[in-house]
C-alpha cells in the first residue's frame, strides 16, 4: 500500500558526503539502501524524500532531521521517540514508521510508508470547506486512528490539518493517512505522564489546534487529542478556524477564553454533527467525550442517520468564566517562557533550567527484534554472516513491516545455517499461512514435530495451518495434541474451541474456553467466542456476560466487539448492534477485517446491500479466502448467482481445502447447471476427517435440485442433528419436505427456521 510523508527534517550527505544545506539531489544514497528519487515535503524539522530500499525494492518516505535542528539534542531526542511511538502503531489510518538511522555526520532520519496523496490542509486551501456528506467519513477515520493511539497509550499531541494526508481507496473514496507523532508522548491509561521528552514547562503544539490544557502547561491526555480534532472538524465544515487570531498569543488566550464561532446553519450540517463539535471544543475536558472511542461512536450514529447519545457536562462552568480565571496563570507561564517557532509548530522552553524526567522503560517491545532496526540487524549480519539468529531477527521484522518475502529468505537462510532451527521453522510456517501458501506452511510445522516431537509447539502450529485451511476435524486433533502437552496454555483450547464452534460442538467448546479463561483472557477473546457460542444456542442471558464489554476497556479488541454486534442483533437491539459495530470498526486495526466482520453482522440482521457494500470493501483490500466466500453467499442469496461463482472460485484459488467453501461452489455450479463439477467439489469436501453443518445443507441443496429428496432429506437431517440452531437447515428441509408432500413437516420447519437468526461466519 502506498502512503506518505511529513513535515520534517532537513538535509543529507549525497553518497555520505557532510551535510550541505541544499536539499539531497535525485540519485543520493543513505546508508547504502534508501536511494533518493525526489523530494516531496518540508516541515519545521527538516525534509521529506521519496526513496527506493534497494534491498526490498519498496517505496518508503524518508524523512531527515536538519543538520540546525540534530544539533539541538532535545528535538533529536523527540525525533528517537517518533520512531518508536509510532513503531508500536499499526493501523489502516495511521502512517507507519518502519526504520530510524543515522547518516554518517551522525544527522538521524525516519523511513515511513510512502503515500500518494496530499495533506488535508492543501484540500481545504483548493476547496475551502467539505460537505458533512464527504466530510463524515473522513472524521470517522481519524477517530479509528486516534483509538488506536490512545490503545497504545499515545497521545498525537499536534493534530493539524496538515498531518491529516488524503490519498484514495481502490473504488476512488478518501482515506486518511495520520502523520507525525514527532512530538507524540506515551502517557498511562489514567492520563498521567510516563515520558516527559521536554523540559519541565515544555508546551508542544500548533497553536490554531492546541487544547486549553496544552495552554497552559498541563498534563495532557487522550481528550487533547479530541479538541484539536473538533478544532479541524469545525475548519473542514466552515472553511475556517474557529480560534484564529492576529498572532500565537491571541490565539491561546482564545482557546482559553472564547467559545468557537458557530457553525453556518445552510450548508447541510445536521444538529448532531454541530453537537458532537461542541462537545469536542468543551474547555473543560472532563466535559468533552471521555475517549475517542466514545466520539467514534457518535459519528457512526450520525452516518447511520441515528441521533446521537445524550452527553451531560460534568463541569458547569461557562468558558469566559474559565478563562477568566487562567488568564493570569497564562501571564505568568508567559512570562517565564521563551516561545521558539519551528516551521509553523511553537515550543515554549522554560528558561528555568530543570532536570528532565527518565525515560528510562518508557518503550516496552514485545519482541526482541524490535530492539534494533533493519539496517542495524543487516549491520550485524555483515559482521557475522554466518550467525543463523540474526537472519531470524531481521526476518521477524520484515514480517512486521509485511515484508513476507523477504522475511521468509531471511528464515531460509537462518535455517541453511542451522538445520534445525526451531524458532526459523515456526515463523517461516506462520508467513506461508499470511500468504495462504498452506502446503508449504504444512511441511514447516511437520518439520517443527519430527525434530521436536515432545513439544507443544509444532502441533498448535499444524492445528493453524489446518484451521486456516479450514479442514475442522484435522486442526481440532492437533490443537487437542498441543494441550496434551502442554495443559497450561490458554491459546491451545482457544484454537480446539474456534473450530469445535464451527462443527457446532458446543459442549465441548463451552469447556475448552471456560478453561482458556481460567488460564487468562486479557483481551476479552476467550470470553467473547465463548459468548458467541451461547448466542449461536440462544442461550442470551448467558451470552451477555461474556459479551458485555466496558467501553473504556482499551484492550478488548474490535473483532470482540463485533461479536457483541452479532449478539446485539440476534435479541433485536439494533441500536446497541450499531454502537457496537463503531466500536468494532474503531479498535480494529486492520480495515479489511473490519468490513469483513461487519458485512458478517449486516448479512445476519438481513441487511444485504449494506453486507455486500462492506464485504465488496473487505476483498478489494485484502484477498482473505473467507471474506470472498461470505460476498459470494450474500451475492447468491440476492440472486446474484454468476457473481458468487467469480468470488466463490476466488476463495478456492486462495484456499482449495475449505470443505465450506468447497459445498457452495457446488451448490452454486449446480445451480448453473454445471453439475459434474459440482458432484466433484462435493466429493472433494466430504473427504475431509469432519465438515461444518453448513456443509451438509449445502449437499442437501444439491441433491434436492437434482432430484434426490430422499438422499437430500438425510443431509438436512444431519445438519439439524448436527446444530439444532441452524436456521439454513430448517430452511432446506422445509424445502425437501414439501417435494416430499410432507406439508405438515415442512410447515413446522420454516416456522422454526423464523425463531433462528443465521451463524455469523467467524
Amino acid at each position: 500500500m502506498h502512503e506518505n510523508p511529513e513535515k520534517v527534517t532537513g538535509d543529507t550527505p549525497k553518497d555520505e558526503e557532510a551535510l550541505s544545506d541544499k536539499r539531497l539531489q535525485v540519485g543520493t544514497l543513505i546508508d547504502g539502501r534508501y536511494e533518493v528519487l525526489a523530494h516531496i515535503g518540508s516541515g519545521g524539522m527538516g525534509e521529506v524524500y521519496k526513496v527506493l530500499d534497494r534491498e526490498t525494492q519498496k517505496l518508503f518516505a524518508l524523512k531527515m532531521i536538519s543538520p540546525q535542528l540534530a544539533e539541538k539534542k532535545i528535538l533529536a531526542k523527540r525525533l528517537e521517540h517518533e520512531a518508536h511511538a509510532a513503531r508500536t502503531l499499526v493501523h489502516g489510518n495511521i502512517v507507519s514508521v518502519y526504520d530510524v538511522g543515522a547518516a554518517t555526520d551522525g544527522a538521524p532520519y525516519l523511513i515511513m510508508d510512502y503515500v500518494e496523496g496530499e495533506g488535508l490542509d492543501l484540500l481545504l486551501k483548493a476547496e475551502a470547506c467539505l460537505s458533512q456528506k464527504r466530510a463524515l467519513p473522513i472524521f470517522m477515520q481519524i477517530a479509528e486512528a486516534l483509538v488506536h493511539a490512545q490503545q497504545k497509550s499515545i497521545v498525537h499531541r499536534d493534530l493539524k490539518p496538515s498531518n491529516i494526508l488524503m490519498t484514495k481507496t481502490p473504488e476512488g473514496n478518501d482515506m486518511v493517512k495520520i502523520v507525525d507523532f514527532g512530538i507524540a508522548k506515551i502517557s498511562d491509561q489514567d492520563g498521567a505522564d510516563k515520558t516527559k521528552l521536554t523540559q519541565t514547562g515544555e508546551l508542544l503544539g500548533t497553536p490554531l489546534y492546541m487544547s486549553p490544557e496544552q495552554c497552559t502547561g498541563d498534563e495532557i491526555d487522550a481528550r487533547s487529542d479530541i479538541y484539536s480534532f473538533g478544532c479541524i472538524m469545525h475548519e473542514v465544515l466552515s472553511g475556517k478556524s474557529p480560534f484564529a487570531a492576529e498572532n500565537s498569543v491571541k490565539v491561546i488566550l482564545k482557546h482559553l477564553n472564547d467559545d468557537a464561532p458557530p457553525l453556518p446553519n445552510n450548508v447541510g450540517i445536521t444538529a448532531d454533527m454541530k453537537e458532537v463539535i461542541a462537545r469536542c471544543l468543551e474547555k473543560h475536558r472532563d466535559n468533552r467525550y471521555k475517549t475517542p472511542v466514545d466520539l467514534h461512536i457518535d459519528l457512526e450514529r450520525i452516518s447511520d442517520g441515528r441521533p446521537i447519545r445524550p452527553h451531560e457536562r460534568k463541569i458547569k462552568t461557562k468558558s469566559k468564566d474559565t478563562g477568566k480565571s487562567r488568564v493570569p496563570a497564562l501571564v505568568g507561564l508567559m512570562a517565564g517562557l521563551l516561545v521558539v517557532a519551528v516551521g509553523g509548530t511553537y515550543a515554549f522552553f522554560s528558561l528555568q533550567p530543570k532536570p528532565k524526567a527518565s525515560t528510562a522503560g518508557s518503550f516496552q517491545r514485545a519482541e526482541k527484534y524490535l530492539d534494533k532496526t533493519l539496517t542495524q540487524w543487516s549491520n550485524e549480519i555483515e559482521k557475522n554472516p554466518d550467525d543463523p539468529s540474526l537472519y531470524l531477527h531481521r526476518g521477524e521484522l520484515h514480517a512486521m513491516r509485511d515484508e513476507r518475502t523477504n522475511a521468509i529468505d531471511d528464515f531460509t537462510e537462518a535455517l541453511k545455517l542451522k538445520p534445525n532451527f526451531l524458532q526459523a521453522y515456526a515463523s517461516r510456517c506462520f508467513e506461508y499461512m499470511i500468504l495462504a501458501q498452506y502446503d508449504k506452511a504444512l511441511v514447516d510445522a511437520n518439520r517443527l514435530i519430527a525434530l521436536a516431537p515432545d513439544s507443544a509447539e509444532g502441533y498448535a502450529k499444524r492445528g493453524m495451518v489446518y484451521e486456516s485451511s479450514e479442514m475442522f476435524g484435522e486442526a481440532v486433533a492437533d490443537y487437542q495434541r498441543a494441550i496434551a502437552l502442554d495443559p497450561n496454555n490458554g491459546y491451545y483450547y482457544y484454537g480446539a474451541s474456534m473450530n469445535l464452534l464451527r462443527l457446532a460442538k458446543y459442549d465441548q467448546v463451552e469447556k475448552y474456553l471456560k478453561r482458556a479463561i481460567e488460564l487468562g483472557d486479557e483481551n476479552g477473546t476467550y470470553s467473547a467466542n465463548l459468548g458467541t457460542c451461547y448466542t449461536f444456542q440462544q442461550k442470551y442471558d448467558d451470552a451477555y456476560k461474556y459479551l458485555s464489554f466496558d467501553p473504556a476497556n482499551p484492550k478488548v479488541r474490535g473483532v470482540e466487539w463485533g461479536q457483541a454486534s452479532y449478539y446485539y442483533v440476534c435479541v433485536g437491539k439494533m441500536d446497541q448492534a450499531m454502537d457496537a459495530m463503531a466500536q468494532l470498526k474503531a479498535r480494529e486495526t486492520f480495515p479489511a477485517r473490519s468490513h469483513r466482520v461487519a458485512g458478517e453482522i449486516f448479512r445476519c440482521a438481513g441487511q444485504l446491500e449494506k453486507a455486500l457494500q462492506e464485504l465488496s470493501s473487505s476483498t478489494s483490500l485484502e484477498e482473505y479466502p473467507p471474506g470472498y466466500r461470505e460476498k459470494a453467499v450474500v451475492a447468491f442469496t440476492m440472486g446474484q448467482t454468476r457473481s458468487a461463482l467469480t468470488d466463490l472460485k476466488k476463495s478456492i484459488s486462495l484456499n482449495g481445502k475449505s470443505s465450506t467453501t468447497l459445498t457452495w461452489l457446488a451448490r452454486v455450479e449446480n445451480k448453473l447447471g454445471s453439475k459434474k463439477e459440482a458432484e466433484q467439489h462435493l466429493a472433494q469436501a466430504f473427504s475431509q476427517k469432519m465438515v461444518a453443518p453448513i456443509s451438509y445443507v449445502n449437499r442437501a441443496a444439491v441433491r434436492l435440485e437434482n432430484g434426490d429428496a430422499k438422499a437430500a432429506l438425510a443431509d438436512a437431517d444431519t445438519a439439524v442433528k448436527q446444530d439444532r440452531w441452524l436456521k439454513e437447515g430448517y430452511e432446506v428441509r422445509s424445502e425437501i419436505r414439501k417435494k416430499l408432500g410432507d406439508a405438515a413437516g415442512a410447515e413446522k420447519d420454516a416456522e422454526e427456521a423464523k425463531k433462528l437468526i443465521s451463524h455469523m461466519d467467524l
